[in-house]
């Protein structure tokens, strides 16, 4: 029997299109690669994606609080504890800047 996979509430700030980011935030439902600070040697080898499962809230800054989560109930939970900082990528354009809230 395969567990659920946690949602976690993470900060994240997306970069602005000027600055090679997004033209807009994304919605909940939006799945992309994650670079995780404390494992950022093993980039891209042992990459993970993190799905957005809900928008708590939004700024018009760029600024959002989420609920995340891995797809994959195996992936390493760790990486997702408070605190652990980590980046969101489309290809290898660097998107936006994450903290794990609780």
């Amino acid at each position: 029997m395969r567990r659920p996979v946690a949602s976690i509430r993470a900060r994240l700030k997306w970069l602005p299109e000027l600055e090679g980011g997004r033209k807009s935030p994304p919605s909940a439902g939006y799945c992309t690669p994650a670079r995780f600070a404390s494992e950022y040697d093993k980039w891209p080898e042992e990459a993970w994606s993190l799905y957005i499962s809900k928008v708590l809230e939004l700024q018009c800054d760029g600024k959002m609080e989420a609920e995340i989560k891995f797809l994959m109930p195996n992936a390493p939970m760790h990486l997702l504890s408070p605190g652990s900082e980590f980046e969101l990528l489309e290809g290898d354009i660097l998107v936006a800047k994450g903290v794990v809230v609780e």
